[in-house]
């Protein structure tokens, strides 16, 4: 039995060691995602900013375009 205690810690130290490594690249990589997931945020942010402003002119165009077409009808007479 004293013969066997050796190896018995050996291995429990080898497989925290191991259980270490993984866990830290468990760390590494969810610390990756979260990078990109904040960096896709303030891409959003950004997009919904220029959505904002581009809004108004897209109405606007999108009104005359639907006067231009009813004005069109009535000449054609359709």
């Amino acid at each position: 039995m004293l013969k066997l205690l050796p190896a018995v810690i050996l291995n429990t130290v080898l497989f925290y060691k191991y259980a270490n490594t993984v866990s830290e690249q468990m760390s590494s990589g969810v610390n990756r995602l979260k990078d990109l997931a904040v960096g896709l945020g303030d891409e959003i942010s950004a997009q919904n900013d220029q959505l904002d402003r581009v809004a108004p002119k897209v109405e606007r165009a999108d009104t005359k375009i639907r006067d231009q077409n009813r004005q069109m009808r009535h000449i054609l007479g359709k």
